[in-house]
């Protein structure tokens, strides 16, 4: 009995424990998990909150970028007329080729002009459905409201299109309205990429066909006829699970409720309603966002064992669930980062692209963007039967930059790029190339070759046009003109490089014929061009061989005598025989090969002075040596002329250094600085070709000159009978008064010769007495007139 009585206790006793355990470890492990799902359902509620915030970024960001795009188009002068005066097929042949590039580098894929009454004036995107009313949602708003608004849209195709409408007003009067717009599902797309889901879209059936239907879901699982309220279509193209197309299509109504939706794995589901202008909604998009199988079979295997366990095992699973969260939660701040980084990182390579592509100050194409759109035009030329490329340079820009400073020459380039801009079409492309220089690329449509070449003549009409009215800087009005060069495809060239080249050798062309020009290219230039780019790949080659060689043309005194000579360098080319020195010199100032060949002329000058004096016959002989700014403007030029001087070993006073008038109004304290330092050293200064310049007078007054040459063109001036002598006989007037040595350049005929020195001009270079000469002859000269006793005195100041 008694152990009766005690097997019925225990079984009594063991019965309810029993169920204590299952029900504790039931009601312990259902706390868990939905604990779980919580702590689930909160990180993925946060990541659909940043989804549909990422979106709703991205629909902001192109609507401020079409925005822009709709002011540039208003900005069109030519467009605004076409629209303004209702001329529908000019207003289709300047906006076609701009919805072209709009379509490309922006994704705009609905370009509507519609006029004040909602009309469709013009759809440029399809032309032929112009004419009908508009009524949608985001033109009544832009319209109650006058100003720019924009919604999204869905067609009657299932098409989500961003639609901005922007009112149109000119001299306060609304002509019409501007509407730009774009199929938004790449923006799905890049929300999808970004977070790793894939996004479906639920549309009521009301929004859509059959036959669009099955054109998206050949294979649905569930046909038309049987499907409730909505449809669903995938964004990226991949078939939706089953599990998940499910619940979507048996749905009534799409709740803001999360879902799971078990079957072939765990999703989460978040309708986010997408609300056009007037903020209805009319469809939604869904993250389907898929948790691992390990959560899915973890949280099912815990479950389990808390069942079995709950009492041992509870406080190790609730330490476990704890971490869990920890984890988690680093995640979620890790995931965070990572974003904020990516998107910075986004940034920061948009605006490396734009410096990269944009000139920093006018805000243009740069010479790279310029040279991709040439070569694609060249590349379809079969769209455009003609074009052009036209080279703009601002004519003396550098002295406005070095006189008034790098602001004002700022504010010019600006105000001339704007100029410019005002009067393009709407298939024109402006870039800026760097500094003063301007390229225009014009594209003509249905046209003949004459045609065409008489719009560039018009345009480029139009340009120099431009450049009649004054600049105001600082209080004061200026004048800027400007030089333009054209270079014609497919005429000229099919090559962006050579129609570069070409324009920039006709823009050079016109600078010759006196600035303020046109002029086109021609099979001339193109000699020209050549035999250029042959010196300039010959002109190393050719100092390295010694095909460089000095003349010197010698300074007569009015007694006769030689006081002195000019150091000219020339080139024996072995094929193109003696290429004088107007045709190399500019180009070695434009690359660095003006360095060497100077400094060559330099020293083997000296080394000719030293032979001549060593000779005794050129003890009051004076050697001029012409300095190139580049040269001049080396920061170790006067270490470097110094130095040379006491290693040839010549006597310093014998150097005379002609400079340009240019360089006494570039840096006058630099300048300043290395003259002072050269007259230290007992080197003379001569101002060369003086009167051609811009220099103030003050300056001779302020700086150590010894020496002024009148231009061979003022020289040429003086005829025998009547000529226009006033410039020469204010240069002398001028120099007797301030001191200065004045040597008169290019003379030819007696009768310059007895004019000069009747106005008491003593020295003279010319052909007159004698042609630039070598070192022996003049060698031979100078001693010839030595043993002779004629009077060579070089006058000082």
């Amino acid at each position: 009995m008694v152990k009766l009585r005690k097997y019925s206790l225990i079984k009594r006793l063991w019965i309810p424990l029993l169920l204590l355990i299952l029900i504790s470890g039931v009601f312990t492990g259902g706390a868990l998990l939905w604990q779980v799902k919580s702590e689930i359902s909160r990180v993925n509620l946060e990541q659909a909150k940043s989804i549909e915030a990422s979106f709703r970024y991205s629909l902001n960001k192109d609507a401020e970028i079409y925005q822009s795009l709709i002011q540039r188009v208003k900005d069109n002068i030519e467009i605004t007329r076409a629209f303004a005066e209702r001329d529908q097929q000019r207003l289709l042949a300047l906006s076609a080729p701009l919805f072209s590039h709009l379509n490309k580098d922006f994704r705009v894929t609905h370009f509507y002009f519609h006029l004040p009454d909602r009309y469709n004036f013009l759809r440029v995107h399809k032309p032929e459905k112009a004419g009908d009313f508009i009524d949608r949602t985001t033109l009544q708003e832009a319209v109650s409201l006058q100003k720019d608004f924009w919604g999204v849209e869905i067609g009657i195709f299932g098409w989500h299109v961003l639609r901005v409408v922007s009112p149109w007003y000119v001299d306060g009067k609304l002509i019409g309205y501007l509407e730009l717009g774009e199929e938004i599902n790449h923006l799905i797309q890049g929300t999808n990429e970004l977070y790793g889901v894939n996004t479906a879209i639920l549309l009521s059936k009301s929004r859509l066909n059959e036959a669009r239907w099955n054109e998206i879901n050949p294979n649905a699982h569930y046909g038309w006829n049987t499907l409730n309220d909505f449809v669903v279509e995938s964004t990226n193209g991949q078939a939706l699970k089953p599990a998940v197309m499910n619940w979507m299509l048996d749905i009534s109504y799409p709740t803001t409720v999360s879902h799971y939706a078990w079957g072939q794995g765990v999703y989460w589901l978040q309708p986010m309603p997408i609300l056009s202008a007037d903020g209805r909604v009319h469809s939604w998009l869904v993250p389907i966002i898929e948790l691992t199988d390990f959560i899915e079979h973890q949280v099912i295997n815990m479950v389990s064992l808390l069942i079995g366990f709950v009492m041992c095992w509870g406080g190790l699973l609730y330490f476990l669930v704890m971490q869990t969260r920890k984890v988690e939660r680093e995640l979620d701040q890790a995931n965070y980062r990572l974003g904020q980084e990516r998107e910075e990182k986004l940034y920061a390579q948009a605006m490396v692209e734009q410096q990269a592509r944009f000139d920093g100050l006018t805000g243009l194409p740069n010479r790279q963007q310029f040279t991709t759109e040439l070569a694609q035009t060249l590349k379809n030329i079969s769209r455009f039967e003609y074009g052009a490329v036209v080279f703009i340079d601002l004519d003396h820009f550098k002295f406005i930059n070095d006189s008034m400073g790098h602001g004002v020459g700022d504010y010019v380039i600006n105000t001339v790029a704007a100029r410019i801009k005002s009067i393009l079409r709407g298939s024109d492309y402006l870039a800026r190339f760097g500094g003063d220089e301007f390229v225009l690329l014009l594209r003509e449509f249905n046209t003949s070759a004459y045609e065409a070449r008489q719009l560039y003549q018009n345009i480029a009409n139009k340009l120099i046009a431009l450049f009649d009215a004054p600049l105001d800087i600082r209080g004061v009005k200026h004048h800027v003109t400007a030089s333009f060069g054209i270079s014609c495809f497919p005429s000229d060239s099919k090559k962006a490089e050579e129609l570069l080249q070409y324009a920039d050798a006709a823009m050079n062309e016109a600078k010759k014929l006196g600035r303020n020009r046109a002029v086109f290219f021609e099979a001339s230039l193109q000699d020209a061009l050549s035999y250029r780019m042959r010196l300039e790949a010959e002109m190393r080659p050719a100092l390295q061989n010694h095909q460089f060689f000095l003349v010197f043309q010698p300074k007569y005194t009015h007694t006769g005598g030689i006081a002195g000579a000019e150091v000219l360098v020339r080139w024996q080319h072995p094929k193109l025989g003696l290429i004088p020195p107007t045709d190399f010199i500019a180009i070695a100032e434009e690359t660095s090969l003006i360095h060497p060949l100077s400094d060559w002329i330099m020293r083997e000058a000296l080394i000719s002075l030293r032979k001549l004096c060593e000779t005794g016959a050129a003890r009051d002989f004076a050697l001029s040596i012409n300095i190139s700014p580049v040269q001049f403007r080396q920061q170790d030029f006067v270490e470097k002329v110094t130095k040379l001087v006491d290693e040839v070993g010549i006597p310093a006073g014998n150097l005379v250094l002609e400079i340009t008038e240019g360089l006494l109004i570039d840096d006058i304290a630099e300048t300043k600085r290395k003259l002072l330092a050269l007259k230290a050293r007992n080197i003379q200064i001569s101002i060369d070709d003086f009167g051609t310049g811009y220099s103030s007078l003050s300056y001779l007054q302020q700086l150590p000159i010894d020496e002024l040459k009148i231009d061979r063109s003022f020289v040429a001036d003086i005829l025998p009978e009547k000529g226009n002598t006033g410039i020469v006989e204010a240069i002398l007037s001028m120099g007797k008064h301030l001191g200065l040595r004045i040597v008169a350049e290019g003379v030819e005929q007696a009768h310059q010769q007895a004019f000069l020195q009747s106005h008491q001009c003593y020295l003279y270079q010319g052909f007159y007495y004698s042609k630039p000469v070598p070192l022996a002859t003049l060698g031979s000269m100078l001693a010839l007139q030595s043993s002779a006793g004629s009077k060579r005195e070089l006058p000082t100041k």
